[in-house]
């Protein structure tokens, strides 16, 4: 699509630097001729178009360069993704009024059966994609409740403590409130001395320059709105909770995918020191908790 609209802007400059060069016509006349006066090259309609594609392609550009980069799913399930849907809308506009009447009315229901597929299929796909997304931020809020990071920043830097800060004084003045429990009542729990260790899923742990990947091919692990684990790293002093994400498929094909979960720690997030781990599962009704013999060090 993007192809395609810019082989359109490309063929309407050219026609407008024709009009351009002949000295008959300003910029402004060349890219909004009036068709009822017979001028040749881009009508008032297509100047309305291009006007519409470059704001749109200019924002998504500094999107891409500017967003992307931290997290590709920001452009997938917050307010940025509205660009790339109104430049779909604007191209659609654009296509239509190339077509002859006739076989406009032709094509129309086509066009609206491929918008309820795609947003069908688009809502099957990302749905489970914006609960994990949901999940991870509940526990990067927990982080941020009891440990005063989590949220953003990196351990003992400015930028966490104005976040800390921030996020107190509009408490305070009443404006917002960080989600309290962050994810169940019963994650108070977790705040207390381990008193018991039970069995749990066996635990991968890498360590990588900037995180701590704690793994499991755990089999069945599923991920609803309502139900989920969160690992747990505690030491005496902290605790921080982080998303187990379901594994993703491994090649194109989605029915192939490795059982269990990852979750990626950064230690930019945690004080140094030794951690036990554990799992917090979330379900319905309920929430469990299991601590394991197997530790952490964050450097």
């Amino acid at each position: 699509m993007v192809a395609g609209l810019a082989y359109w802007i490309v063929q309407t400059l050219v026609s407008a630097w024709k009009n351009i060069r002949t000295g008959r016509y300003g910029i402004e006349i060349a890219l909004s001729n009036q068709l009822d006066r017979g001028l040749p090259g881009p009508s008032r309609f297509d100047a309305f178009v291009f006007g519409c594609l470059l704001f749109l392609l200019a924002n998504i550009a500094l999107i891409a360069f500017f967003r992307l980069r931290f997290d590709f799913g920001m452009s997938l399930t917050i307010s940025y993704r509205i660009y790339s849907l109104t430049l779909w809308s604007v191209a659609l506009v654009l296509f239509f009024s190339r077509l002859p009447a006739p076989l406009r009315v032709r094509v129309w229901p086509v066009i609206w059966g491929l918008f309820l597929v795609v947003n069908v299929l688009s809502y099957a796909t990302y749905l489970p994609v914006i609960f994990e997304y949901r999940k991870h931020k509940q526990g990067l809020t927990f982080s941020q409740l009891h440990n005063g990071i989590g949220l953003g920043g990196s351990r003992n830097s400015n930028l966490a403590r104005f976040i800390a800060d921030l996020t107190t004084l509009m408490g305070k003045r009443g404006w917002y409130h960080l989600p309290n429990p962050a994810i169940t009542p019963d994650e108070q729990r977790l705040l207390a001395p381990v008193s018991t260790v039970t069995g749990t899923v066996p635990l991968r742990v890498d360590y990588r320059p900037e995180f701590i990947v704690v793994s499991s091919n755990e089999p069945d692990y599923t991920v609803g709105q309502n139900a989920g684990t969160y690992v747990v790293m505690k030491s005496e002093r902290q605790t921080y909770l982080l998303f187990a994400n379901k594994n993703r498929p491994l090649t194109f094909r989605p029915w192939r995918v490795e059982p269990g979960f990852a979750a990626p720690m950064p230690t930019a997030l945690m004080q140094r020191g030794r951690y036990r781990l554990g799992l917090f599962r979330t379900h319905p009704d309920h929430s469990d908790i299991q601590f394991s013999n197997q530790f952490v060090d964050v450097p």
